[in-house]
């Protein structure tokens, strides 16, 4: 679910709870809606649980290495951007479980002990907080920190300032509309959606754009349409100031290899009959690129920079994780050396852990190709992450654009600050109401007449209901698309 409707399960879960007095038993891997939502947390490691007690002792001062691990792969929309630090390694499964604590294999604290003896489950010091760790007294308060006792090399979140002002990738006045109805819809009265509605932007080569709203509000319409697997109704898209619609089939294919799409779903992104290895090269062999010892040594090759073992090149996609899928995935999206990576959504699947191995492995690659990203997701602590520049859009319009620590720290259109406020956040000092806007998007076949976010606005003035505001420049650096933001209401 996208932030607010998420806001809004989670109210409805929290009403049920106190007006019928249930207990309630959350299964999930989002950190931040149990620091909202719940009283006590466990925490569970291949098959046991490895801490718990209340959620706030638990979350603030964590006593497990896996639980500090978790809360530090946590990307946050608040406070200095800084980068993830992913978790080494991946879980053993039921059948190569090691001997000793099962963490052990990927622990900066481990021991002999640990690999040889299985910690039993003690108290942590606070009440009800119990933790199985032979060296959680190593991890006693809040300011001790996996990273500062195993490595990393500090890197900025995002990208550096471009080389060029020219955009490697601009978007003038696109839109796109679908018309509504059956074989005999000509005889009535038209009627269109209007999935993307006059956006413009434009991405710098190596830089990054994060694309953010509700579901159904148009972001993947967006990437289909840069794509070319649909066309415009009216505007123009450019790669490299050449349009990116209208060409041949030599320049299709020109374009296909320099323009890669990642997609949500990694299971359902490869094909369940081929090896991965096979599958990380078939784009090779499609464009006619190199003999097949090439292509697989090529293959081999993306695989390490990736982080796949060789030993996987055989494997079948089932045989392998949710992250190391995301892994092939991008290896295949790399494969033919694009510079425009399309990532829709490609870590909405992955737990928290995984999910910041694949955000470390897209900042670096992104940093070391200089590549350029359009980053699609609902998930707006992963955008201010990763992203150098943020979209934000409603119903097929972009109504506000900028710089993402600008734009997250200080939004300007109510929009997008109600979907900041509905974020939940890991902070479990920090609670909160759920559902900050309620009600769903307008039906994009009736579109209300003036702003289209005005039937959920609490600052709706008149014109406001009249009159459609022009996505106009507030300052330097950043556009909105409001009425009241720019004094017309």
């Amino acid at each position: 679910l996208d932030v607010t409707i998420q806001a809004q399960i989670l109210e409805l879960m929290c009403a049920l709870v106190r007006d019928h007095r249930l207990s309630l038993l959350l299964v999930t891997h989002d950190l931040g809606v149990v620091a909202q939502l719940c009283d006590r947390v466990a925490v569970m490691y291949s098959g046991r649980i490895v801490e718990q007690g209340p959620v706030a002792t638990v979350f603030e001062n964590p006593r497990h290495p896996y639980t500090r691990a978790l809360l530090e792969a946590q990307p946050r929309l608040k406070g200095e951007r800084r980068r993830l630090h992913p978790i080494p390694g991946d879980v053993p499964t039921p059948r190569t479980r090691p001997d000793g604590c099962a963490f052990a294999p990927r622990c900066p604290l481990a021991s002999e002990s640990c690999r040889a003896h299985a910690p039993g489950m003690s108290k942590a010091g606070a009440p009800q907080h119990f933790v199985s760790c032979h060296h959680h007294d190593r991890l006693a308060g809040a300011e001790a920190t996996l990273h500062r006792l195993s490595e990393p090399a500090v890197r900025e979140p995002a990208g550096g300032a471009p080389e060029t002002t020219e955009p490697f990738l601009s978007a003038r006045s696109v839109s796109k509309r679908f018309r509504v109805g059956g074989p005999l819809a000509f005889l009535g009265p038209k009627a269109f959606v209007h999935a993307v509605d006059n956006v413009t932007f434009d991405i710098q080569a190596g830089r990054t754009l994060g694309l953010v709203g509700e579901s159904g509000c148009g972001k993947s319409t967006v990437a289909k349409l840069v794509m070319d697997i649909l066309q415009p109704s009216s505007g123009e898209i450019k790669l490299s100031n050449l349009s990116v619609h209208g060409r041949n089939a030599a320049e299709k294919r020109e374009f296909v290899r320099q323009v890669q799409m990642v997609f949500q779903n990694p299971s359902a992104s490869l094909d369940p009959r081929l090896p991965v290895g096979v599958q990380i090269g078939e784009p090779l062999r499609v464009h006619g690129l190199g003999s097949a010892p090439e292509r697989r040594q090529r293959a081999l090759d993306l695989m390490a920079e990736v982080g796949l073992p060789a030993s996987s090149y055989f494997s079948y996609p089932h045989e392998i994780s949710g992250g190391q899928q995301q892994r092939v995935v991008i290896a295949r999206a790399l494969v033919l050396g694009p510079q425009l990576l399309l990532c829709d959504e490609p870590v909405s699947a992955l737990d928290v852990s995984v999910q910041a191995q694949v955000l470390d492995l897209l900042i670096r690659l992104r940093d070391e190709r200089g590549l350029s990203y359009l980053f699609i997701s609902h998930d707006l602590s992963v955008v201010r992450n990763l992203a150098d520049e943020v979209a934000v859009m409603y119903l097929g319009q972009i109504v506000e654009h900028g710089p993402v620590d600008e734009v997250f720290g200080s939004p300007a259109h109510p929009y997008s600050a109600a979907l900041i406020e509905a974020v939940p956040s890991p902070d479990a000092t920090a609670q909160k109401p759920f559902a900050s806007l309620h009600g769903e998007p307008p039906s994009p076949i009736h579109r209300p007449r003036g702003c289209p976010f005005h039937p959920r606005c609490p600052l709706a003035r008149p014109t406001c209901r009249e009159t459609l505001p022009a996505l106009k420049p507030q300052n330097p650096t950043r556009r909105v698309a409001c009425h009241v933001v720019h004094g017309d209401a």
